[in-house]
């Protein structure tokens, strides 16, 4: 803003220096007083301009030398930016050559590692084998074990049965008559506990 109003300023001076010199060239002064009087304000005018000529050159370097810091901070930020960079591809080239090492140091382990696997895969199976034989003869063990449990267990209500029918029938032939159903009862839980 204040460009423009230095320019306007500047403009309107040398328009108002114009306009006297047409004027005075028309009706020049006749008297001392009027001649001085002229040339005062012609060199008031003329002063004023090139002080607006200088302050708006004062101002012009000024942002002249604003702009040459911002283009050299925009450089020394492309150089910085230019040297990240190059630091950043040499430490990418490094880390691709290290990828590169380990890629064939892993190629010479390869069949080392596939002899390891396929021990590991032979090992694992031969595990399997001998669990699930192992879960076989748990299983067949088992089977054994509740067969015994329910044959005994079959014995033994075929001895309490028989236990129980002796007694019945050693108390009816004693007591043939004399026995109450309560008696019989009483009888039947007393051997069911023993």
């Amino acid at each position: 803003m204040s460009d423009i109003a230095i320019a306007m300023g500047s403009a309107f001076l040398t328009f108002v220096i114009g306009i006297m010199g047409v004027y005075v060239t028309f009706r020049p002064p006749t008297t001392e007083k009027a001649k001085l009087w002229w040339l005062a304000s012609f060199a008031v005018c003329a002063v004023m301009g090139c002080g607006l000529v200088g302050w708006q050159t004062y101002r012009n370097g000024k942002q002249q030398e604003s702009l040459t810091d911002s283009v050299g901070k925009i450089r020394d930020g492309l150089n910085q930016s230019e040297t990240g960079r190059q630091v950043d591809n040499a430490y990418f080239k490094a880390k691709l050559e290290d990828a590169y090492k380990l890629n064939d140091q892993m190629r010479s382990f390869a069949p080392a590692m596939l002899k390891i696997a396929e021990a590991n895969e032979d090992y694992t199976k031969r595990q399997f084998e001998q669990k699930s034989l192992t879960d076989k003869k748990l299983f067949d063990y088992t089977q054994n074990v509740v067969a015994r449990i329910r044959d005994l267990g079959g014995k033994c209500k075929r001895r309490e049965r028989e236990i129980l029918d002796a007694r019945m029938q050693r108390l009816s032939t004693e007591q043939y008559k004399t026995v109450t159903p309560e008696q019989l009862q009483q009888a039947a839980n007393e051997l069911l506990k023993k």
